[in-house]
């Protein structure tokens, strides 16, 4: 199964798009979703992936931290990808939790699954 994961609520300003964190409000939400959705995934042979933004991998942090797993970063789930593209070329050998960005999580499950959804933030979807 293939899991996409939209990172949780983050400031509105930084630096840069690249450094904005998550809230702490956020933060607190993502707890209570990945702690939800561990009572309902059973899988033992799992990926997860991470954009390079950073309120993405705070989000994998978040994360890696509830299930005790580690993750990677993928630069094609970067800002600007064809997020379906990466789905498809995953191997259904192994499940995957991919964590990205609006709009490209919502065109990815219409691309996939003929499905138009509306993405919030920190909400998980299973696309394959």
């Amino acid at each position: 199964m293939i899991y996409l994961i939209r990172h949780g609520k983050a400031q509105s300003y930084a630096d840069s798009d690249f450094n904005r964190r998550l809230t702490p409000e956020g933060k607190a939400e993502l707890e209570e979703n990945f702690k939800n959705f561990k009572e309902s995934f059973k899988s033992e042979n799992f990926k997860v992936y991470s954009s390079p933004y950073l309120r993405a991998v705070e989000t994998a942090e978040i994360f890696a931290r509830i299930f005790n797993c580690d993750f990677d970063i993928l630069n094609d789930l970067a800002m600007n990808k064809d997020y379906d593209k990466v789905v498809n070329a995953l191997d259904d050998k192994e499940d995957y939790i991919l964590i990205g960005h609006e709009p490209y999580i919502s065109d990815a499950i219409y691309k996939l699954t003929g499905s138009m959804l509306k993405v919030k933030k920190g909400s998980i979807h299973r696309v394959r």
